[in-house]
C-alpha cells in the first residue's frame, strides 16, 4: 500500500466506516432471516444465500423486497 492509498483511506474513513457496519449488518439480518424461514416469494434458500452474499448491500434489499415471503408464509 502507498502513500496515496493510506491518505485515501484515512481522509475518507468516516464516511467508510458507517458503511461497512451497515453493508455487514443488513447480511446478517438478511442471513439470519433465510435461515429461520423456508417460504420465499421467488426461488429458494440456497438462491438467496448467494444473492445476499455476493451483492453485498443491494444483495439484502432485493431480498427483503422480492424474496421475504410474507407474514402468513411464517
Amino acid at each position: 500500500m502507498d502513500l496515496n492509498e493510506t491518505q485515501f483511506l484515512i481522509d475518507y474513513w468516516p464516511t467508510l466506516l458507517p458503511v461497512a457496519v451497515l453493508e455487514v449488518s443488513l447480511m446478517l439480518v438478511a442471513l439470519k432471516h433465510i435461515f429461520q424461514h423456508t417460504q420465499y416469494r421467488f426461488g429458494n434458500r440456497v438462491m438467496w444465500v448467494a444473492i445476499v452474499v455476493i451483492f453485498q448491500i443491494i444483495g439484502p434489499v432485493v431480498y427483503f423486497t422480492w424474496g421475504k415471503g410474507t407474514a402468513n408464509d411464517e
